[in-house]
């Protein structure tokens, strides 16, 4: 879920696949799973440059928009932290 989180909050970027592990701490061969995943159901785009993949989120796709709509909701961090803030 990091993974498509991140990608839906980036759509005008496009990332190689060591880039998401990087950003998202996730191993390599669950972003190549997930990416798999997300490129058979359209929900990523893929681009090609010097020999290297790099997806972004596909707002074009209306079953992604959706998605991305659906699961578009605070973290818990997201929560606690404005918890704190109100408070203070």
């Amino acid at each position: 879920m990091a993974l498509v989180d991140f990608l839906s909050r980036n759509p005008q970027s496009a990332y190689s696949a060591d880039q998401l592990a990087n950003i998202t701490g996730l191993s390599s061969e669950v972003i190549a799973l997930t990416l798999q995943g997300m490129r058979s159901s359209g929900m990523v785009r893929i681009e090609w440059y010097n020999g290297t993949y790099f997806y972004g989120f596909n707002y074009r796709n209306p079953g992604a928009r959706k998605f991305a709509t659906l699961f578009d909701t605070p973290t818990i961090r997201d929560i606690v932290q404005g918890g704190v803030r109100w408070y203070q």
